[in-house]
Order: structure tokens, then C-alpha cells, then sequence
């Protein structure tokens, strides 16, 4: 089985792709601004509070004024329509953000022992694809590649993985224990097809 898993790791044509760091370091850039953009948001509404509710209740009575006569004059048909394109207008903002924000995490954070690091990792592959077996997951997939590293001192030696493969890597990275851990798969197998076999 050791034999084999070697083999098949050998016949695996590498696969080299370009590492832009400068993607990595703009995704970087913007992951800090909007940190700081929430962070400022949050000070500035701590420090004018009183200032910002003040004008929220000087402004309601107009808002809701406004909002009277729209509906006033609104047909059932128009407030359809309109909420109707509301609801899309938001949607589709909310989808866009989070693509964005899924692919800033994506290529800048890295969990490890359940953890999560800020990291640089190597371009993700587009379209999705699996650099060992090479399987493309087109969305709306529900799996998802995973990275793989072996040098926490440069996270971009690393190659993208499907989760199957992901566990493929994992055990040839602890190869010292990996025929122990085929040989006690296979005997407690055996086991469990006797077992079945008598039932």
C-alpha cells in the first residue's frame, strides 16, 4: 500500500503556478483598510452618539412624512415592483460582499489546529481545481479546495487540495506513522467483515 501511494504520488505531473504577491499584498492591504474603516465607524459613533441620535430624531418626522406620501400615492402594482427591487438590489449586494470578503479569507488566512493565522498563500486555482487528482469543483459546489503546507516559516511552499487528497498529504507528511496506520486499518477491516460475514 506504501509502495503504492508513492507511485501514484511520482506519476502526478507537477502542476506550477505563478505566485503574485502582489495579489496577496493588495487582498492584504484591503483586509487591513476595511478593518480600519469598522474600527473608525465604531470610535466615531461612541463619540458623536448624542450628536447622531439628535439628528436621527429631528430627521424621523420628515422620513416619515415622506414615507406616507409615497405609499399614498403608490399603486399595490408600484409597491410590488418596488419592494420586489429592493429585495434583488440587496441581495445582490450582499452576495457581492460576500464573494469579496470569501476571497480576501481565502487567499490570506490559513487555520491550522483550529486555529486562524494571517498568511500568504499561492494563487488559487482558477477554475477551482484539486493539484493531485486534479478534480474541478465549478459552483455552486458544496466542497471546496483546502491548502496544504509543510513549512510554517514560507506558507507559500503549499499546494491546493481537495479535502480527500488534503488527508492523502497529510499522511505521507507523518509517513513515520502512516504503515502502522495502514496496517491497523486493514486488520480492524478484516474484523469488521468477519463480523458482518457471521451475522
Amino acid at each position: 500500500m506504501t509502495k503504492r501511494i508513492s507511485r501514484i504520488i511520482r506519476e502526478v505531473e507537477p502542476v506550477t503556478v505563478e505566485v503574485s504577491e502582489e495579489q496577496v499584498t493588495t487582498a492584504l492591504k484591503a483586509l487591513e483598510a476595511r478593518n480600519k474603516a469598522l474600527a473608525y465607524a465604531k470610535r466615531h459613533y461612541k463619540d458623536n452618539q448624542e450628536a447622531i441620535l439628535a439628528y436621527q430624531r429631528a430627521r424621523r418626522p420628515e422620513y416619515a412624512a415622506w414615507r406616507k406620501n409615497r405609499d399614498k400615492n403608490e399603486t399595490v402594482e408600484e409597491r410590488k415592483t418596488r419592494k420586489a427591487r429592493d429585495r434583488e438590489l440587496a441581495r445582490a449586494r450582499y452576495v457581492a460582499d460576500q464573494e469579496e470578503l470569501t476571497s480576501i479569507r481565502r487567499q490570506t488566512r490559513l487555520s491550522t489546529n483550529g486555529k486562524q493565522h494571517m498568511a500568504q498563500k499561492r494563487t488559487y486555482p482558477d477554475p477551482p481545481t484539486c493539484e493531485i487528482c486534479y478534480e474541478v469543483f465549478e459552483p455552486p459546489a458544496l466542497h471546496k479546495l483546502v491548502y496544504h503546507h509543510w513549512d510554517d516559516s514560507n506558507t507559500l511552499k503549499g499546494i491546493w487540495t481537495c479535502n480527500k487528497c488534503h488527508g492523502l498529504c497529510e499522511a505521507f507528511d507523518h509517513k513515520e506513522n502512516l504503515e502502522t496506520l495502514i496496517a491497523w486499518y486493514s486488520g480492524l477491516k478484516e474484523v469488521i467483515e468477519d463480523r458482518h460475514r457471521n451475522l
